[in-house]
């Protein structure tokens, strides 16, 4: 039987099954119990795609025309070629032909997760997406990274990469920037016993990364609402629905301040935290109200009551000065007749020059009829 090993391929010769040789390019005459398989020099030989991987290097010839390369568990490989990258070799056995060309290799020990230096943006963009895990960490936070649960450093700003392996990496990002913590309908009874609605919000901004997460068990939302919740049901129980309306000013100061002290080992910066709104029972509300209302009432009964008083007392002063002074009496007609005049459209007076005297006769007539 004739078979044919081309330019671009080597062969391995069989008989009985037993690995004989390395066969190069050319024609080939073997008989029944042999066979040839092929292989191009363009591929590498690896143990998953060779069932005779173990005994390769015994073939007469093998030796002079492969080299071989074994990657460990915990290892991965970077393969060149005549200085170029080719590929990543993963854990496994394999045989490169010296014939086409100079090869180099790089082992990296994967029990270091992270991908450094030691391999480019070009070579990180030929390799497979599924050996490798991306972490972004963007510019208003900071990253907690954890090797199988145990924290190794915080990750500042920027894109890390890290191998699939045997070790678990995982990142907790952390927002470094002021946050806001909103505490909706809290229901609160007052010191005189009568339930009150809270809506409290808070702004704070964590100061360290990396030690508030034992604080806080990684979770700060949650650590300052069961604080603050703790602080709002203390201050409010301690004081009367009259004392929170009317000072409300003080106890959100006395608020903040409680919780900025028993925050200050949570490696956090309370910047500021208040009251939003006190929502009363319907009841108490439609009081507060009739209340409200019956003061305001009263105010303006008092106010009218002041205006009046200073009015009559006003018109009893003037009424005293035009009594003892004629002069003032007599243009004190004279403004009233200007207020007169505004209000009339047409005037005719014939005959005479006394025009103020007889418009002062016909408003003296007028007032008699």
């Amino acid at each position: 039987m004739k078979e044919i090993v081309n330019e671009n391929e080597k062969g391995f010769l069989f008989k009985n099954g037993r690995l004989i040789k390395l066969l190069e390019p050319g024609k080939y005459h073997i008989g029944k119990n042999a066979k040839i398989e092929k292989y191009l020099i363009s591929n590498y030989i690896s143990k998953l795609n060779c069932n005779f991987f173990e005994k390769l290097m015994s073939a007469e010839g093998a030796s002079k025309a492969l080299i071989t390369l074994e990657v460990a568990d915990n290892e991965c490989c970077l393969h060149y070629l005549d200085g170029n990258f080719m590929s990543l070799l993963i854990s496994g056995k394999y045989a490169f032909w010296k014939e086409r060309g100079r090869h180099e290799f790089k082992k990296i020990n994967k029990d270091e997760p992270e991908i450094g230096n030691n391999v480019t943006p070009f070579e990180l963009a030929k390799i497979p997406a599924s050996v490798y895990s991306t972490v972004n960490v963007g510019s208003h936070e900071k990253a907690r990274l954890y090797y199988d649960n145990r924290l190794v450093k915080i990750l500042e700003p920027g894109r890390y990469y890290f191998w699939n392996g045997k070790v678990n990496v995982t990142a907790e990002p952390e927002d470094m920037r002021i946050r806001r913590l909103t505490i909706d309908g809290q229901e609160i009874l007052t010191k005189d016993r009568v339930g009150i609605r809270v809506n409290f919000v808070m702004n704070f901004k964590v100061t360290d990364a990396e030690k508030v997460a034992d604080v806080a068990d990684h979770n700060i939302y949650m650590y300052l609402y069961s604080l603050s919740q703790l602080v709002l049901r203390e201050y409010v129980g301690q004081h009367s629905i009259d004392e929170i309306l009317c000072s409300r000013e003080s106890i959100e100061n006395d608020i903040l301040n409680a919780v900025r002290e028993r925050s200050g080992d949570a490696y956090v910066l309370i910047e500021s935290a208040g009251i939003k709104d006190i929502i009363l029972p319907g009841e108490i509300s439609a009081i507060m109200n009739s209340v409200l209302a019956a003061e305001k009432k009263a105010q303006a009964n008092v106010i009218t009551r002041r205006e009046e008083v200073a009015s009559t007392r006003s018109l009893l002063n003037t009424a005293k000065l035009l009594e003892e002074n004629d002069t003032l009496r007599r243009l004190k007609e004279l403004e009233y007749l200007e207020r007169i005049c505004e209000h009339v459209g047409e005037i005719n007076v014939g005959g005479g020059s006394d025009i103020l005297g007889k418009l002062t006769e016909l408003l003296i007539k007028e007032k008699k009829d």
